[in-house]
């Protein structure tokens, strides 16, 4: 019967389901539930019957309809027999006791997985579809990437009826953390808070040389926050910010890279940080809060950087700020609308005060942003958008499953082929022993690995398989982390595939090409603020007096908008090639751990600033004249 039902029933169904689903978590974060695997295994049913049907069906043709109904029959079987009888696997005594009908469920559920992973993303199949084979036939290869090999009982149980496969980590924060503050971006995409925004930072700085571009700085940043999605975020502000930056003269190439930066900002952004930092917390076991606080000098370099490119951008083009009438009165707008930064403030709160569980935390500012916005409604409208809220935040985290699930087949190979622990030798030879070769080698794995993915999956992968490398050759695992964070969220806009910068040219209606080089032009002091935390950890961990923290970070706020000239070539008039040259060598000799070489840039910084100053008034006064 499931092939002949109407796409208008499936989707009456699927919302039905979702709004459910949702329940289920608001009910399990306040009461918790009694059994792991039977939490995850209904989860992922749902959400993989939610798939399969109406977020990606494979088309409205018999045959696809037919291939379809096939998948959602397969997850119910599979993850019900794990729901229903999750006593019995767990007394299997590893897979040695399994009858052959159960493990052809088994079996059943990694296809399952595996095909909802390719209806996800292609390169992320592959990688998928090479692990699964590389557990069964990796005995066969040569040298260091040959394995003993294992039983088919055993890699079945491990990877379809084990907490550490499919069940993993990846389901594990979906069916928590991730689906919590995904509904909690929903949420406030539904009741009009992400318009607040938007309303809130233009009028605040609007007015400003480029306020137009400072606006999208702002409401990304705290839109980018919750939502934990680069691309989102841009179809969100971009909409309304990349068509007001080039109505007030920005180049449409320059507005849609200005836009890709601040929505991925929002990532780096506290306390939420797109919902990655409660997945690296829960990887590397540290409260949430010390993941919080480490991000907080970074994120606030990052975002003055974006204000000084904006600002020199405005500059060289003599671009000034919006109207009166564009920006409207921020007392005005707070007066009317402040109380929507509400929700904000409680996730701060309680997140980071009196650092409660982000589930709990997450749930309290949903409940919050529901009543701030609605106490006005009629009750037929709260109930209507609080539904439709719900319904959109399940399906956004359905939308993920496939890389979800999948990401369970990935960890699973490299457990228990070995293949994990041999690769961070494998990484660490390659790269010589030399921390900084590591360090761009880790970044060019979270570019490849991270092209088309959300965030938290790109960084997922990335934390499991490069991390332990970084950490053997003695970075601070957070630190570790924090880096390839960094690298996950810029995979978004670097060539080739560059998916945030294409979804902005498309909002700029510009070329996509041009857009994605502009945005990594633009990105690249980012990459050097993710090295010096590296190095500095007065900038990431707090550590030492607040005068050595201040120093450091001043040194870097420095090199930072030095590398910032030299990409804009402009510093108070344009610059030649000689000064970008020599603004770049200083730039990099003040993030030198050594007196001499901070001497020696910022002799640089001074005599070619006061050439420029005086060459600019000398300018002035002839062109007065």
């Amino acid at each position: 019967m499931l092939p002949f039902l109407s796409k208008d029933t499936k989707e009456k169904i699927t919302t039905v389901l979702a709004i459910l689903l949702t329940l289920y978590i608001l009910y399990t974060t306040i009461w918790g539930y009694r059994v792991m695997m039977v939490h995850r295994s209904f989860f992922l049913a749902v959400m993989l019957v939610m798939y399969f049907s109406t977020l990606k069906p494979l088309g409205d043709k018999l045959i696809a309809r037919l291939v379809d109904s096939f998948f959602i029959i397969a997850t119910i079987l599979s993850l019900g027999y794990v729901f229903f009888f999750y006593e019995r696997i767990l007394y299997a005594a590893g897979g040695a006791l399994l009858e052959s009908w159960e493990i052809a469920l088994g079996i059943l559920l990694i296809v399952v997985v595996t095909e909802a992973s390719r209806r996800a993303s292609l390169p992320f199949f592959i990688i998928v579809v090479t692990c699964v084979l590389y557990t069964l036939f990796g005995n066969y290869l040569p040298g260091i990437l040959q394995h003993p090999g294992l039983p088919l009982h055993r890699m079945v149980y491990m990877t379809a009826f084990t907490s550490e496969g499919i069940f993993g980590v990846g389901v594990a924060v979906a069916s928590g953390l991730l689906f919590m503050f995904i509904l909690f971006g929903s949420v406030m995409d539904v009741t009009g808070v992400g318009d607040f925004f938007i309303r809130f930072a233009n009028s605040l700085v609007g007015g400003l040389r480029g306020g137009s571009a400072k606006t999208s700085l702002i409401a990304s940043s705290l839109i980018g926050s919750v939502m934990g999605n680069s691309t989102a975020n841009v179809v969100v502000t971009g909409s309304f910010t990349i068509p007001l930056m080039i109505k007030s003269g920005f180049k449409k190439k320059v507005a849609a890279a200005i836009e890709c930066l601040a929505s991925e900002g929002g990532q780096y952004l506290p306390p939420i940080m797109g919902a990655s930092a409660f997945l690296m917390a829960q990887l590397i076991q540290v409260p949430y809060g010390e993941v919080v606080t480490a991000a907080i000098i970074p994120a606030v370099l990052y975002y003055l950087y974006c204000f000084v490119l904006v600002d020199i951008e405005a500059a060289k083009n003599g671009l000034a700020g919006l109207s009166k009438e564009e920006r409207g009165s921020f007392l005005q707008v707070m007066k009317k609308e402040g109380h929507k930064l509400l929700p904000l403030l409680v996730a701060f709160y309680t997140i980071i005060v009196i650092r409660m569980t982000p589930m709990y935390a997450g749930m309290l500012a949903i409940f919050t942003t529901l009543l701030v916005t609605q106490l006005r409604l009629p009750l037929q409208d709260k109930v209507k958008n609080t539904l439709r809220s719900f319904d959109e935040g399940s399906r956004n985290v359905g939308n993920l499953i496939g890389l979800v699930a999948g990401i369970g087949l990935v960890t699973q190979a490299f457990l228990i082929t070995g293949l994990g622990a041999r690769l961070t030798g494998i990484l660490i030879e390659t790269a010589g022993g030399n921390i900084f070769v590591l360090l761009l080698m880790g970044l060019m794995i979270c570019i490849i690995l991270g092209m088309g993915m959300p965030t938290p999956i790109a960084y997922l992968l990335v934390a499991l398989f490069v991390a332990p490398a970084l950490v053997e050759v003695g970075i601070p695992r957070l630190a570790a982390h924090l880096f390839l964070l960094y690298g996950a969220v810029k995979a978004g806009s670097t060539p080739p595939i560059a998916v945030v910068a294409m979804v902005a040219a498309g909002v700029a209606k510009t070329d996509f090409w041009e857009t994605a080089w502009k945005a990594f032009a633009f990105s690249i002091p980012t990459f050097v603020l993710a090295f010096a935390f590296i190095y500095y950890p007065e900038l990431l961990l707090l550590q030492g007096t607040s005068l050595t923290i201040a120093y450091r970070v001043f040194l870097t706020l420095i090199s930072l908008i030095g590398f910032t000239w030299v990409i804009q070539g402009y510093m108070f008039k344009k610059m030649s090639l000689l000064e970008r040259a020599l603004i770049a060598v200083a730039s990099t000799l003040i993030l030198i751990n050594n007196y001499y070489a901070l001497a020696i840039g910022l002799l640089i910084f001074i005599v070619i600033g006061l050439r420029e100053v005086l060459t600019k008034t000398h300018f002035n006064q002839q062109t007065t004249a």
